[in-house]
Parts: C-alpha cells; structure tokens; sequence
C-alpha cells in the first residue's frame, strides 16, 4: 500500500481508492486542474465502480448524492486524519460539489454553466461564503498546519422529499479560546482575523508587535497569505448574512478592544501584595478598549472579584493578587470573543435558514485532527477523545458491522481481528472515573486545584494499559523526555500516538462561565455590536427561535453563558453536543475519507514513507484494507436485483425456480463475474469486486443477449447438471424462436421501408420541380429588377450630361450677351468722352481768338499750341470712340451667333433658392457598407437660408438627431471645386467629400471618398438623386461584382 500511494504521489495523484474508502494525501500546493467545471461534469457523469476510473473527492460525493436519491436515506462524509493533513480543504472542496451537484439534478443550474438559474443562487452564495467567515474567526496557523480549524464543525446541506437543497445549518464545538491570549508557541499565531484586523480603521497603522497578543510567539505572518486580501474578503462574506456595515463596524472594534485589553500591564501593589493595580503607563489602553466596546472602569472587574454570600446573598468584593488578576483579563478577554464567534455561527445559521422542508441531509464533518504538542492542555484532550470516538464509529463501520452482516447471512468470517478501543476510552468516558467526570467533581469541590484533579486520574486510572501511570514510583520515560512530572500531569497512549497531557490551566479552562459585572456593563452599552450579540442570544432563548431537532440555529452556549451563579462546564457541553454528533453520524450512510500528511514539513511533491506508515498504522487503514482484500467489499439484496434486472430473465425460469438466490445466479451467468467472485447469503449476494461493476454490465447488457450470454457460460462449464442441460435447451429454443419473429419482422420493416423510399422519391421529385420552376420565376424577376436598375441609371446619367451641356452653353451664351453689352456700353461711353472733347477744343479755340480779338493781336505761338493739343485729344477720343464701337459691333455678332436657350423651367420637386434652381429634396443612397451610414442614408432637405460658395445647402437629421449638412467649398489645396458632409456648413473637414465640377450633388458622377474609421476610402456606391426621379436605385451586389 505504501508503495502504491507513494508512486501515485510522485506521479501527481494524490487520491487512492481502497475498496469503498477514499484516501488523500495533502499536496501542499494548488491544483486547479483537478478542481474546475469540466472536472464536476465529467464526474457527475462517471461509472464509479469502473476499475480505471482515477479516484477523485467528487466522485465520494457523487457517490453521497447518488445513494441519497437512490435510497432516499441521509448521507454523511467523514473527513478525518491529522492535523496539516487536508481536512479543512477537502470539506470545502466536498460541499462545493454537492450543491453544484443539487443544482444541476434540480434544473436550477445547467451542468455547463457557471451560475444557478434561479433564486436558489443566494442560498448558494451563502453556503460557500461560510467559508471565509469561519476560517477567519476559527482557524489559526500552527507548527503542523498554516491553516489549522481550532474548533470542531459538523455542516448539514438539507434536502427536501425531492432531493432538492433547500438550507444549511452548521455546529460548532469546542473553540480554542486559550489562544486568544496564550498562543506563546514558536511558528504559531493566533486566530487569523486579529491580524486581518490591522488591514481596518480600529487598528489601521498598527503592526502585530504593537499587541502582546499577537506577538508572544514572535511569528506574525503565513506563508503566501495576505491579510489585508483575506480581510476585504472577509468584509465582503459578512454581506451576505445580513450583518450591517454598522454591526460590522462595532465587530471590528469589539475585537480591538480585547488586544488592547491584551496590553493592559497589572503590578502588585505596593501596600498589599494580595492587591494588585493598574500600571500607569498603561492606562491608555484601557481607557482606548473601554471607548471601543463602550463601557467604563473595567479596572474594578480586573483587580477584583465578586463573590456571592450562599446563605446571605450578599456580595463581597475581593482583592485579586497580580498574577490572579492578570488571569481575570485573560479570562474576559477569551469569554468574550468566544461570545463574537458564537454570534458569527448564529447569524450565518439564520441566513442559511433552516429548512422546515427538509427530509434528507449529507452532513460533512469536519473535526479537528490527533494533536500531539510539546505542551498539551484540556483542549488536547477533547481534541483527541472526539478522535477516539470517531475512530471508534469507523471501525464499528469497517469491522464490526462487517462481521455482524457476515453472522447473519451465514458466510464464513474472515480471519481477522479489529482492534478495539473502548478499554482506552474508559480513561475519558467512564461514568464515575473518567477525565471530564473528575474535572467537573473537582471544580465544584471547596478550593479546587490541577493538582487535585491529577491526582484522582492517576488513582482511578493507574491499571489501565493505556494510562501511563507510574512505574515504582517514577514518571513513565515518555514523561521524563518530555520534562513533565507524575504530580503535574497524565500518559494516555492513543490509537494514533502517546501523548503527556500537562495539567496546569485544567479547571480554569473548564469553567465557561463570565464575570457578571463585566457582562452587566457590556449589555448596558449601546455599541452596535454589542446591542446585535445581546439581542441575538435572546432570541435564540426565546420560543420563537425554536428549530427542528439537530438544527445549528442555536447560538452556543446559551444559558450557561450569562449571569447565572455556579461553575458553568466546558467539558459537559462539549461531551453532549459529541454525544449529538455521534448519534446523527449512526443514522446516515457513512463516506469515509481518510487524508494523510505527505511529511511534517508542509513541502510539495515530498513523501517520506515513516510518516505515512505511521499515520496508516494509527488511523486503522491498514486493518480496514486488509479485511476488504479478504472479504466482499459490495453487497446488494435478492429483492432489488431481481427488481431491477429479473425482467430480463426468461420466464421459465421464474415460473420454475421459486428459489430467489437461484434465481439470481442464473442472472449473473449474463454477466462475466465467476462463481469466485461472489457468494450467495441468505437474503444478500457478496461481491469479491465491486458490485457496481457487475450491475452497471448488465445494465449495459442488451436484453436480447442476456439469454445468449446465459448459454454460452453454461455451456462453457466442463460438466452440466440435467437441470442445467434442460436449462440450455429451453433458451436455445426460446433463443431461436425470438429470432425468427425478429426476422419476420425484419422482412416486414423492409417492405414498408422501401415502399416508403419510393413514395419518398417521388414527393422529392415533385418538390424539385416545385422548386425549379420557382427558382427559374425568381431568376427572371431578379435578372428584370437589375436590368431596370441599370436602365435607371443609365437614364440619370444622361439627364445629368445633359443638364450639365445645356447649363455650359447657357453660361456661354449669357457671358457672350454681357461682353456685348459691356463693350456696347465702353464704346457709348468713349463716344461721348470724344464728342465732349471735340466740344472742349472748339470752345478753347473760340476763347483764345475772342480773347486775342479784344486785345487787338493774333493768338500766340502758346496759345495756337494749346488749341492743336486740344484737338488731338479731341481726335484721340474719336478714334477710340470708333475701335470701341467696332469691338461692340463684333461682340454683338459673337453673341448672335450663340442659339438662344430657352428659361430652365421648374419641374416637380425642384425651386430656386436664392437664385438657383434646385432639388427641394433630394435621397442618398448605396450608404450602406459605409462607417457611421446613418450620416449618409435617407432624405435631405435644401437648407433655405443660406448658400454655400454659391451652391445649395442641404440638411440631413440622423436617427440620433444630429444635423448633418451637404455643402459645396472650395479645397484648401489647390481651390478645387468640392462638395462635403459634414457636421459644420463650409469646413471641409467631413465624414466623406468628392471633388467634381458639377454644380448640384445629383450631377455628381464622381466617385465620393468616405471616412472608414481609420482611413478614407472611395465609395463605389454612394450617389444622390431628386427625389421626383423615378427609378429603381436598390443595390446590386452582382453589378458591384
């Protein structure tokens, strides 16, 4: 066996089968790949008695939820092994699968999808938020394990009468709380959240060497885990038990109350030895823990003790010595926050609900595992009595029902001895003796001692072969090595190992009972915590928090926890909620799962075979492996096989052997099991393999062969019986009688098969031709629709040459009328310029000799001068005057020349704005393969107000109400004629433009170049018409091709 698991281990499997047991071995490293939805669907779906089927932890729960819909009985998982050895992970990974498992049977969730489909997701998330919440508050990093439960758990998933889940309820049982306040041992911290705690405002800033707490062993951290993550975590699963923010709040700061309670110094007093007071220079932090749980002068419930008169009821306050008083704080401070983590289980309880539907239940236990320290207390004790017990279950399980079933079915038992441990549990369970009977004797005793209750152990218990007990006179060599005397503790060896138990701290950690003055004050304190926990536990006192009977919606330990007088017993609580347990344990079907630790050191992909050997010897591995090796394992009742499979039987033989067992042999001759593999009983038949292999091949097994597989395994027999030869004939007859009716009714099915084929051709004949003719109709629409279109548009093009010929010459014959009449005009005017000059130097003429006559002389060579300039002026004039009038003459013959155009006359549809005539509407199309078309496609209106470099504007609202314009600029680079849109009229800079002569956008017959998200493009399809134009304008892909 050891070699078997080892080579497993080294080849990365780290799940081995033994008959009906699962045993795991702790790989101390992620595994994704074994965990994950494809994983759960292939198992769901999984032979679980298929010989090669490679052990895994869902198929132990698969095979839990199978046996629950198949027997309708409640089912448990046992999880058990030591401490570091996977237990805590190994029931997540459990739990998990079975709810994904009831979802998927339920139809809430589909088998490959990652969420519920239904309302029951919440109920989902809560179960797997648990987790966090408790591994948070409950588990704290040890030598042996960085992730170790320090309390036991018991969850029950609940099903209804339909094998539907419908709640969860967990218990817990017997919190560590001394390591709160006294986890002093090298490589171990205390419970997680107190260093999580550091990550949130109470404490932000501070580091775990600020608290005495959690700095006594000098380790604060875990390898590969980051508080401040777990924290946030933690904050986000609270959520989802309905515990507020502002509870959440008071939580936080009820916990860092009790680490500055942890700083709180006490010296003896100066005076009175038998007195001690509150160190000064640490005062601060009581005042600081007294501000965060809201109460005053805690110093009186820590420097005194209140005592009540029996006979006078009267109060007495007394003295409390240092190191008396030191271990008061401790003491509030551990009732306290076993208080917190009482209220967390209760509100997790309440929010999983407590299924009033249920009928069924799959409980998974997980309890903490053997301990064996260098200093070992009252928690190591009930730590491993609960492991003897549950030893104990198993081997009952294993062994003893094994050989009982065996007894009553008459088979041969095999040669093998269970061990046995119930001598050794006298040392703890005795009625009168035992270690928890003593415990609570002694603490009830006038001035009880450790001392005392050691003493009565060893008294009781010193003939006992598992109490170790002095050897004349001496401590036994186990206590010696481990520096412990006979008067100051006790040897027990137990299954898994000896252990020295040191009995100092015994009866203080045995008492469950708190200070009621400090009590009294945390009531009267308005601390949103506070006020949940105390109105928690009383309505989990109250007759309306009544639960069904097993249900974990109790808050533990109810009325032993507050103001009553007396001695309250951890140990009695402890032993009936184990009692509890161990009695819903025998009433389910049990699962066992053993995990194992690889080697002491937490290392990956490391075995050491001593370490494993150890653990097998102890646990009772080897013995259980054994007796299933020499036994039969699987086991199913006559009734039910022959209920399930006996149809199959031929009917001879059940009309003619009454015997059931007989009748089941002659059923597994259909099957490849030989007489050595199984044993017939009285009411049960024995499989040596497992049965499930056996009844999932005669599930397999068409009916039609099981007769012919009955006679060939007769017939291979070397001698038959006559009964057996009778047997032969009769199913060779039967055998050959079913296959002539299966011939005729061949025949028969072949006949109608093919009259059926021919009637089939000839409706698909029809249907081809339908089809043809159809498509040929399609076709010739098709081929008429694109000839249309291209009629169309040949049509437009030739309107737009034409408008575009007729609008050259009508600018040419208006630019020829204009230069006419421009001329004309030039030459009247350089006409009249001349004939004024003629005037101006007759006049000056006539002057100069009117002038020159009254002076009674000629005119001067000056004055003839003047009058000659002035006439050559007057000349000039008059040869230009003529030049003009000729160029008049030409530009008029030039302009008659051109042919008069006709007016452009308005058609539908069409107006002048501001002078030009154009579209009132026009329609864009063939936008469709372009980026944002919704800018492009549909119906634009001319815009009235403006123009556009002399050209229309027209206006386009896309479907989200953006106002897109189409307008004509000229280009930036060169001033080329240029028509755009865009989203601002005359910026070029658009989602598509085209540069072209024409003058209005449906002469366009260039091609536009549009924006395609990262770069332009040119548009083979995008042009523009009037919308009074009438033709086909539906795109063509085949044209475009």
């Amino acid at each position: 066996m050891l070699d078997n698991l080892k080579r497993r281990y080294n080849a990365g499997n780290i799940y081995t089968r033994a008959a009906s047991l699962l045993i795991c071995l702790n790989p101390y490293r992620p595994l994704p790949e074994l965990y994950n939805e494809a994983v759960r669907k292939k198992c769901r779906g999984a032979d679980l008695y298929d010989p090669h089927l490679e052990p895994h932890l869902y198929h132990a729960a698969e095979k839990a939820f199978r046996e629950l819909q198949g027997t309708r009985k409640s089912q448990s998982m046992v999880i058990s092994g030591e401490s570091g050895a996977g237990k805590t992970e190994s029931m997540k990974i459990c739990m998990n699968y079975l709810v994904w498992r009831a979802e998927v049977a339920s139809g809430q969730r589909k088998s490959t999808g990652p969420e519920p489909t239904t309302d029951n997701a919440d109920l989902t998330m809560r179960i797997m938020q648990s987790n966090p919440v408790l591994e948070a508050v409950g588990n704290a990093k040890t030598r042996r394990n960085n992730n170790s439960s320090r309390f036991g758990k018991y969850i029950n998933l609940l099903f209804d009468i339909d094998t539907n889940i419908v709640g969860a309820e967990m218990r817990t049982f017997l919190l560590e709380k001394s390591r709160v306040t006294n986890t002093d041992a090298s490589n171990e911290r205390s419970y997680h959240v107190l260093y999580q705690l550091l990550a949130s405002a109470p404490l932000q800033g501070k580091v775990p060497e600020d608290f005495r707490y959690l700095s006594l062993s000098g380790c604060t951290t875990v390898p590969n885990v980051d508080d401040a993550v777990d924290f946030k975590q933690l904050q986000a699963a609270l959520g989802w038990f309905n515990i507020a923010n502002e509870i959440q709040d008071g939580l936080w700061q009820t916990l860092a109350a009790l680490l500055y309670l942890g700083n709180v110094v006490l010296d003896e007093n100066a005076d009175d030895s038998d007195k001690s007071t509150l160190n000064a220079s640490h005062a601060q932090h009581l005042a600081t823990a007294e501000g965060l749980l809201g109460v005053t002068n805690l110093t009186e419930n820590i420097v005194e003790k209140v005592v009540v008169s029996p006979r006078s009821l009267t109060e007495m306050r007394l003295d409390l010595n240092c190191s008396t008083a030191t271990k008061m704080r401790d003491s509030l401070v551990k009732q306290l926050y076993s208080r917190v983590f009482d209220y967390l289980v209760f509100a997790i309880n309440q929010s999983l609900g407590s299924g009033t539907d249920r009928a069924y239940v799959i409980g998974i236990l997980d309890v903490f595992g053997f301990e064996m320290f260098d200093k070992n207390s009252f928690e190591q004790v009930c730590i491993n009595y609960a492991n003897e017990r549950l030893h104990n279950f198993f081997m009952q399980q294993v062994f003893v029902n094994e050989i009982d079933l065996y007894k009553r079915e008459g088979i041969e038992l095999p040669a093998i001895s269970p061990p046995d441990n119930s001598v050794l549990r006298k040392i703890f369970d005795d009625s009168r003796t035992g270690v928890f009977t003593v415990l609570d004797a002694i603490s009830r005793a006038p001035n009880p001692t450790d001392e005392a209750f050691n003493r009565e152990l060893h008294s009781a218990h010193s003939a006992n072969p598992f109490f170790g007990g002095a050897v004349d006179g001496k401590a036994p060599e186990l206590m010696r090595k481990a520096k412990v005397r006979i008067e100051d503790g006790f040897l027990v060896h137990h299954f898994a190992g000896s252990v020295v138990y040191t009995v100092a701290g015994f009866l203080e950690k045995n008492d469950n009972k708190m200070n009621e003055q400090f009590e009294g004050k945390l009531r009267r304190s308005k601390q949103p915590f506070l006020v949940a926990l105390f109105a928690a536990e009383a309505y989990a006192a109250s007759p309306a928090a009544s639960q069904p009977e097993g249900s974990g919606a109790k808050m533990a330990p109810a009325p032993s926890l507050p103001g009553g007088a007396g001695f309250s017993s951890i140990s009695k609580a402890f032993l009936q909620d184990l009692k509890q347990l161990m009695a819903e344990l025998s009433a389910t079907e049990p699962h066992f799962v053993r995990c194992l630790k690889p080697n002491p050191h937490q290392q990956p992909r490391v075995m050491e075979g001593t370490v494993v050997l150890a653990q097998m010897r102890s646990n009772g591995l080897l013995e259980a492996v054994k007796l299933m090796q020499a036994s039969y394992p699987s086991r199913a009742t006559y009734a039910e096989l022959l209920t399930v499979f006996g149809r199959e039987l031929p009917k001879m033989i059940v009309e003619s052997t009454p015997e059931l067992y007989k009748q089941v042999e002659y059923l597994l001759l259909a099957t490849s099991a030989e007489t050595s593999d199984y044993i017939l009983g009285n009411n049960l038949v024995f499989f040596k393999r497992d049965a499930g292999r056996v009844l999932d091949e005669l599930r397999a097994t068409p009916p039609s062969q099981i007769k012919h597989r009955m006679v060939n395994r007769l017939q291979a027999k070397e001698k038959l019986t006559p009964e057996e030869k009778t047997l032969v004939e009769e199913l060779k007859a039967l055998i050959l009688k079913e296959e002539r009716d299966k011939a005729r009714i061949k025949v028969t099915g072949i006949i109608w098969a093919v009259s059926t084929v021919i009637a089939m051709r000839r409706r698909a004949r029809r249907l081809l031709d339908r089809r043809k003719r159809a498509a040929i109709k399609l076709q010739a629409q098709r081929r008429g629709g694109v000839a249309r279109q291209q009629t169309g548009k040949m049509m437009a093009e030739r309107k737009a040459r034409k408008r575009l010929e007729e609008e050259k010459q009508r600018n040419e014959k208006e630019a020829a009328d204009k230069e006419a009449a421009s001329r004309a005009e030039k030459a009247a005017q350089l006409k009249r310029e001349a004939e004024a000059a003629e005037k101006a130097a007759a006049e000056a003429k006539r002057l100069a000799e009117e002038a020159a006559r009254e002076a009674g002389q000629e005119m001067n060579s000056q004055q003839v001068k003047e009058a000659e300039e002035a006439a050559k002026v007057a000349l000039t004039s008059r040869v230009m005057a003529e030049q003009a009038e000729k160029a008049a003459t030409a530009a008029a013959v030039v302009a008659a020349s051109k042919p008069a155009m006709a007016p452009v006359a308005e058609s539908p549809g069409q107006a002048y704005v501001l002078g030009k005539l154009c579209y009132k509407e026009i329609i864009c199309a063939g936008g469709t393969g372009v980026f944002q078309r919704h800018n492009f496609d549909g119906l634009w209106r001319v815009g009235e107000d403006q123009l556009c470099d002399g050209m229309p504007r027209y206006e386009h609202r896309t479907p989200n109400g953006q106002m897109v314009h189409l307008f004509h600029v000229k280009s930036a680079y060169g001033g080329a004629p240029r028509w755009v849109i865009g989203p601002v009229p005359g910026n070029e800079n658009g989602w598509g433009f085209v540069d072209t002569d024409a003058t209005r956008p449906e002469d366009i017959m260039d091609r536009w170049m549009v924006w395609m998200e990262t770069s332009w493009e040119e548009s083979k399809k995008l042009y523009f018409r009037g919308k009074d134009e009438d033709f086909d304008d539906e795109d063509d892909e085949e044209e475009e091709e």
